[in-house]
């Protein structure tokens, strides 16, 4: 079961797009908070997603122009935590 939300968590994460910037509660739709959070850090120790402070997560947006990833906006950031 473990498997199939952890699934499910990043299929809804790659259709929020690569400068999305997001919590275990955006996912309360899927699972309880504690499932997404515990998969959310399944998925960052993957590396398919990055962790940017403890609780917020984003999808990592490379950059060809600078060959690496570049870091969400501030912005963004702080639209996720509100």
């Amino acid at each position: 079961m473990r498997l199939n939300n952890t699934k499910k968590l990043f299929t809804q994460i790659q259709a929020l797009g690569n400068e999305a910037v997001f919590t275990a509660n955006d996912f309360t739709d899927i699972t309880d908070y504690e499932t997404n959070r515990k998969a959310l850090n399944r998925l960052a120790e993957k590396g398919r997603i990055q962790k940017i402070l403890r609780g917020v997560y984003c999808c990592p947006n490379f950059s060809n122009f600078l060959q690496e990833y570049e870091a969400p906006s501030s912005h963004e950031v702080v639209l996720a935590i509100a």
